[in-house]
């Protein structure tokens, strides 16, 4: 993969002596082809240009991304001589469990530090306005959707469902006053290299502690029919972690429909007494459905918290697995786990052959 390269700072630009300094602008009636022009020229001379070009169909419709049903937001534009040079979301979203928390995102900016301080500027007084007190960010929407600015690992491709920027998005944020929350992780795992005898030592004694296990794979239609088990276990697996906002039923519809429609995914479902307990989500990492999936991304693991002592995670783990090598799968990506989850990280790196090959910044700015 090709890296980005960004073109020569410039805060001001200079035309035979005239100075033209940035304008931050609430988005006007006529502003999106600007807007979505932005991100074109920002990612002219990268290969990933039309995959992000194409994320960005729908973008604004709730039928697409149904967490527009609960977020509030403002659109901001920032012009040199009338030129687009960057742009920013403020956001509130109504389902985030603190009430003083609001996010930043589509956070797009050329290299120009005087640009990207006050769209920040621009976004964080429009949530004071709203009462907030801290601003997160960047995300899309909400922390169920992209997150986070690239910060490590620029020599590889990006992977659906996962934030790409130019390497420099880091020096323009924290040079705007922003500082660390948290990172998130992307380990890069090869199937070929794990260490199998500890995860089925542990799976072994699991499926003798849990009377009336039993796994299942969904495809298709069968994923559909299990949205609600799925989201069940999503919304309860997940809720102790950084960030957690739980999924509404619009957005579990989205979101299953979303793995039915690639055919070539793994994904399982657990349950003790017919009753949903674990699921284990992996996605082809290529966007091409012509040829049989060599790679994947191992978006979520997550097991009920009554049985996350109890080592369901590991039977999991070992079924997908074993799906993994009878799909021919070569290399796994396992993202995002958050740097605090030390049982995750302490598995990951545990069990097989492994690098930390991404790194996703989360910043947090308090706002007066």
């Amino acid at each position: 993969m090709k890296r980005f390269t960004s073109p020569s700072p410039r805060h001001i630009l200079e035309t035979k002596g005239v100075e033209f300094m940035i304008d931050v602008a609430p988005l006007r009636e006529g502003d999106l082809p600007s807007f979505f022009g932005l991100l074109a020229d920002i990612y002219a001379s990268d290969p990933a240009r039309p995959q992000l070009l194409l994320g960005q169909v729908g973008l604004f419709l709730p039928f697409f991304h149904p967490v527009l049903y609960h977020v509030e937001y403002q659109l901001f534009l920032a012009r040199e001589d009338k030129r687009p040079v960057g742009q920013v979301a403020a956001i509130v979203d109504k389902h985030y469990p603190d009430p003083k928390v609001g996010f930043f995102g589509l956070f797009e900016v050329t290299p120009n530090q005087e640009a990207a301080g006050k769209l920040l500027q621009a976004a964080g007084s429009w949530l004071a306005g709203r009462g907030k007190t801290v601003m997160l960010g960047p995300v899309a929407f909400n922390t169920n959707q992209k997150v986070g600015t690239l910060i490590q690992g620029f020599d590889h491709p990006p992977q659906p469902g996962l934030t790409y920027n130019p390497p420099y998005y880091q020096e323009l944020l924290e040079g705007a006053g922003m500082a660390k929350e948290i990172d998130l992780l992307a380990y890069l795992w090869d199937p070929a290299q794990v260490n199998t005898a500890k995860i089925e030592r542990v799976a072994r004694r699991a499926r003798a502690r849990i009377p009336g296990l039993a796994l299942r794979r969904l495809s298709g239609s069968s994923l559909v029919r299990e949205k609600r088990a799925l989201g069940e276990v999503y919304n309860r697996s997940l809720a102790a972690g950084w960030g957690f906002v739980p999924l509404t039923e619009k957005e579990l519809d989205a979101f299953v429909q979303g793995l039915a429609a690639r055919s070539q995914g793994i994904h399982l479902l657990a349950e003790v007494d017919q009753l949903p307990a674990g699921i284990s989500l992996s996605m082809p990492t290529s966007l091409s459905r012509r040829a049989a999936a060599t790679s994947f991304r191992l978006a979520i693991l997550g097991v009920v918290p009554e049985y996350q002592s109890r080592g369901l995670a590991a039977v999991l783990f070992q079924e997908t697995i074993q799906a993994y090598a009878k799909s021919g799968c070569r290399q796994v990506d396992i993202s995002l786990v958050a740097e605090n989850n030390s049982l995750m990280n302490r598995v990951i790196e545990q069990s097989a052959t492994t690098t930390v090959a991404r790194r996703y910044r989360v910043y947090r700015l308090a706002l007066a």
